[in-house]
């Protein structure tokens, strides 16, 4: 919630990238807060495994741009490649 005030207000050009970058951070938290929650419902056997889409080329870059901090060294050239057939949509 903070986090969508903040974008409202006037940040410059650093402070927006690290308010994204945080964004970024909370979300995938919270997307392995609910993986968890969802593996303890499955073991408990409260829950059903349903069938799910996902873009492999969306997931491989937002991992790396995820790994990568904000203010990496300038010595440290990060080139990520993804195929565009992996540019689809799967069903897992």
């Amino acid at each position: 919630g903070y986090t969508g005030l903040l974008e409202k207000s006037n940040l410059n050009k650093s402070q927006n990238r690290y308010l994204a970058q945080l964004k970024r951070s909370s979300d995938y938290l919270l997307h392995l807060v609910n993986d968890l929650l969802d593996l303890s419902r499955l073991e408990a056997g409260k829950m059903t495994v349903e069938e799910l889409a996902f873009n492999p080329k969306n997931l491989i870059e937002e991992t790396v741009e995820h790994a990568v901090p904000p203010e990496k060294s300038r010595e440290v050239e990060v080139s990520v490649t993804v195929s565009q057939d992996l540019d689809t949509r799967v069903i897992t």
